[in-house]
């Protein structure tokens, strides 16, 4: 079956059961483009801003540069707890 066929079979059946195709209203299309809109905007703002960040390697709360968030090689605080920029 090829996806015309498919298409309207599909067709046929909805019609012999009284189904019409829906469209949705004005509000509910524009209150969807909006959100779309609000999207793309949070998303480029959110990678501007990352953009804007200085590429620094991030030190420990200790002032050492680190690996991992886990582990701290400073003598000064064997257990520090994490990462900082």
């Amino acid at each position: 079956m090829t996806s015309r066929q498919l298409v309207d079979f599909i067709e046929a059946r909805f019609a012999e059961h009284g189904v019409k195709k829906v469209i949705p209203d004005d509000d509910v299309i524009e209150e969807h483009a909006r959100r779309i809109i609000k999207q793309r905007l949070v998303n480029k703002q959110s990678q501007e801003f990352r953009r804007s960040l200085p590429n620094k390697p991030r030190r420990s709360i200790c002032g050492k540069i680190c690996e991992s968030t886990s582990t701290c090689s400073s003598k000064k605080t064997p257990n520090c707890p994490g990462m900082r920029r």
